[in-house]
This record gives C-alpha cells, sequence and structure tokens, in this order.
C-alpha cells in the first residue's frame, strides 16, 4: 500500500499522483499535489522575475550527467562553452555541476537544449535557477 510522500497518508489502488518536483519516485494525494504545484509555480516566477530585474541576465546551475566512461571527453566539451561561467565535477548522482549565464529564460532554456544536451556523452540535465549570490552579502 503507498502513501502519500508529505501527508503520509494511505492511497487507495488508483489514488495518488506524481510528485510535482520529485519525480515518479514519490507519490502524494490530491491535496498535496495542489499545494506543492501551486507553491513550485509561484517559487518559479519569483525567482524568474528576481533574476531578470538585476540585469546580469538568468543565471543557473545544471546537474549534468554523462554516459559511463564518457566523462572526461564531456567536461572537456562542456569547459568550452561560453555561456558556462563555472563547471565542477561531483560525486554521487550526477557527474557535474555548470553554472551557466544566459541573457534571459528563453536564452538559457535554448542554450541546455541545443548545446548541452546535444553534446555526446550527456545523458541527462537537471536545471535548478538560483535568485541571486550570497557572495558579500548580510543575508
Amino acid at each position: 500500500m503507498n502513501k502519500c510522500s508529505e501527508c503520509k497518508r494511505k492511497l487507495g489502488i488508483l489514488e495518488g499522483y506524481r510528485h510535482p518536483v520529485e519525480g515518479w519516485a514519490k507519490f502524494v494525494c490530491n491535496d498535496c499535489w495542489y499545494h506543492i504545484e501551486n507553491s513550485e509555480k509561484r517559487y518559479t516566477s519569483f525567482i524568474l522575475k528576481s533574476i531578470n530585474k538585476t540585469g546580469i541576465g538568468t543565471i543557473c546551475f545544471v546537474l549534468i550527467k554523462s554516459l559511463p566512461n564518457q566523462e572526461k571527453k564531456t567536461y572537456n566539451k562542456l569547459n568550452n562553452c561560453s555561456e558556462i561561467l563555472e563547471i565542477h565535477p561531483l560525486l554521487g548522482k550526477y557527474d557535474f555541476i555548470a553554472k551557466i549565464r544566459a541573457e534571459n529564460h528563453l536564452g538559457l532554456t535554448k542554450f541546455i537544449v541545443n548545446n548541452i544536451r546535444q553534446i555526446e556523452g550527456v545523458k541527462s540535465t537537471k536545471t535548478r535557477t538560483g535568485t541571486f549570490s550570497l557572495t558579500g552579502s548580510k543575508y
């Protein structure tokens, strides 16, 4: 018997939705799904508005998973992309994290789809946007 990953309520056989943030790995009840889905949309909208007001374009972090034994080639190809400000190897589920700057959200999307995902050796990506830099701030 499945349980809602948020409120732990037991779900019926045909009840439950995929988690709007975590995906198919977790299921949620109707009430929790509605709450999370609306929260995620509001959060995304807030981030995009705040980033675009800074005038520096859109900054995001992309988690990149490469094919087995392709990590070094993938890293070298990613390192040659001018939109990628930083790239760091990781241990765990993803192989790299890249900090990317684009003019706007649409430019960012196009760069990820048309450039990063087209690199031979890139298996998958997961994009995370940020709101602002904490460097030098008193946050």
